[in-house]
């Protein structure tokens, strides 16, 4: 069984691939954190975890060259179980 956070965080993930980074901003942009209080190292522990259960896989990219992101993505894995 998913936490309340995992369950969320592949909801997003499977609408579209995003980051981290821009996870956290729809969360606080959707006022999520008014009605589930969850912090943003969370976010990141979750999608760690959900990573090394093959719910999602990562993609590392750079936007410039400074800034390294990892893109995540839904993988069929999850699919397959529901």
């Amino acid at each position: 069984m998913l936490s309340k956070p995992a369950t969320m965080l592949l909801g997003f993930i499977y609408e579209k691939p995003l980051n981290a980074y821009e996870i956290i901003k729809l969360l606080n942009y959707m006022n999520v954190k008014w009605w589930f209080n969850i912090a943003d190292s969370t976010v990141y522990s979750t999608l760690k975890t959900l990573e090394k259960k093959e719910f999602i896989s990562n993609t590392i990219y750079s936007s410039c060259l400074r800034f390294i992101k990892s893109l995540y993505y839904y993988t069929m894995y999850y699919t397959i179980l529901i």
